[in-house]
């Protein structure tokens, strides 16, 4: 079992709190789409697929909005920006 699921216990992903730091969040959103990776050999877990998207939802809505943030100041701090 992942470490990640082990310190998850009974909570929900998508009840989890986000990361504070977009190195983290954006590492989750890669584990999370390799978790929902089809595999021939396996039988996806439907009960996980859910909270998973939406977590990965509210991951992907931080790091565009931090994207977003960068791309605003880079803009501002060019002349003529």
């Amino acid at each position: 079992m992942p470490q990640e699921d082990q310190r998850q216990g009974d909570v929900p992903p998508d009840e989890l709190p986000l990361p504070t730091k977009f190195v983290d969040a954006y590492r989750e959103l890669q584990e999370i789409s390799e978790k929902l990776r089809v595999r021939e050999d396996a039988i996806p877990d439907i009960d996980a697929i859910g909270p998973l998207v939406r977590r990965a939802q509210k991951l992907s809505e931080l790091c565009e909005e931090r994207i977003a943030n960068i791309r605003k100041a880079l803009a501002t701090a060019q002349p003529g920006g």
